[in-house]
C-alpha cells in the first residue's frame, strides 16, 4: 500500500509539472464552465486562445495542495469503503448487488461533478482553459480509479467493480462534454435526497436504504425552472428492489440567488449539483 501511495504521488507531480505541455492540446472553442446559471457567452477570449499558462507560484500551490491532501483523501476513502487488507477479487456489481444500478449512477454523478470542480479549481489558480480541463480529467480519473483499485479490489467486503469503473469514466466523459460543448448548457445531472435526516446520518451508501435515499436527475433548465427526470430505488423487503422513476420541477441555490446578485450566485455555483424539487413518482418497476 505504501508503494501505491508513492506511485500516486509521483503521478500527481508529473501531471502538474507537465501541465504546460498539455495546454497545446486542441479543444472545442466553447467552455460552459462548472454551472449553467452564468457565463452565457462561451467563446474564447483572446487571452484564452493564447497558450499562456500558470506561473511557478500556481505550480507550487497545485503540487503542495495535492500532496498535502493525498494522505487525508486516501484515509477518508478507507474510512468510507473499508481497508484493502485482503486478496484481489472482483465483485458482481452489475446485477449481484441488488441495487439496480443505483450505485453505478452515483459513481457517474460524482465523476461528472469532480471533473467540473477540478477544472474550475485549476482555472482559478491561473491555468489555461485547456490545461485546467485536462488536469481536471486526469485528477478525477486518478481518484475514482483508486477507489476501485486498490481500495475496493483488496477489500474483503467489496471487490473490484468493473461496472463502477465504466460509470466513473462515463461521468468524466459527460463532464468533458458539459465543459466543452455549449449545446449542453441547459442540460445537467444532479442529485437530491428523499430524507435530509437520513443523509445527515449516512452520507455515503453502506446499506441498501442508504442508496435508496438518493434520487439522480437528468435536468433541463428553462427559466425560471429546472425540469427533471429522476431515478432511484427502494427495497420493500429484503432481497427485492424496486426501480423508481420521477418527474420533477425545481431549482438550485444559484438559480434562486441569480435575480438578486450575480456575484453571490456565482459564488454558490458549486452547489448547483443539488436539485431542490417537487417530484412525482410516476412509475415503479419491481
Amino acid at each position: 500500500m505504501f508503494r501505491f501511495k508513492i506511485a500516486v504521488s509521483i503521478a500527481v507531480l508529473l501531471l502538474l509539472f507537465c501541465s504546460t505541455a498539455s495546454g497545446a492540446l486542441y479543444l472545442s472553442p466553447h467552455f460552459p464552465g462548472f454551472g449553467t446559471v452564468l457565463d452565457t457567452d462561451r467563446h474564447f477570449t483572446e487571452l484564452e486562445k493564447s497558450e499562456e499558462n500558470a506561473g511557478l507560484l500556481s505550480h507550487a500551490v497545485s503540487v503542495s495542495t495535492n500532496l498535502a491532501l493525498l494522505p487525508f483523501t486516501y484515509k477518508q476513502m478507507e474510512n468510507a469503503w473499508g481497508v484493502p487488507d485482503g486478496r484481489f477479487h472482483f465483485k458482481d456489481d452489475w446485477a449481484g448487488d441488488n441495487l439496480a444500478l443505483n450505485d453505478e449512477i452515483s459513481h457517474m454523478l460524482v465523476s461528472y461533478k469532480l471533473t467540473q470542480f477540478f477544472h474550475s479549481g485549476y482555472k482559478a489558480l491561473g491555468y489555461s482553459e485547456r490545461t485546467s480541463l485536462w488536469l481536471g480529467i486526469i485528477e478525477t480519473a486518478v481518484i475514482v480509479t483508486a477507489v476501485e483499485y486498490p481500495i475496493d479490489a483488496y477489500n474483503p467486503s467489496q471487490g473490484f467493480g468493473i461496472s463502477d469503473l465504466i460509470f466513473d469514466y462515463a461521468g468524466i466523459g459527460l463532464g468533458y462534454l458539459k465543459i466543452t460543448d455549449n449545446r449542453f448548457d441547459s442540460w445537467d445531472i444532479k442529485g437530491s435526497v428523499k430524507s435530509f435526516g437520513h443523509a445527515n446520518q449516512q452520507v455515503f451508501g453502506d446499506l441498501a436504504e442508504d442508496y435508496d435515499n438518493y434520487i439522480y436527475w437528468l435536468t433541463y433548465r428553462k427559466e425560471p425552472a429546472v425540469f427533471g427526470l429522476g431515478y432511484s430505488t427502494s427495497h420493500p423487503e429484503i432481497g427485492n428492489v424496486d426501480k423508481e422513476f420521477y418527474l420533477g420541477v425545481g431549482t438550485t441555490i444559484p438559480d434562486l440567488l441569480s435575480p438578486f446578485s450575480k456575484k453571490l450566485s456565482e459564488f454558490f455555483r458549486w452547489s448547483e449539483f443539488y436539485y431542490f424539487n417537487l417530484r412525482w413518482n410516476f412509475l415503479t418497476i419491481d
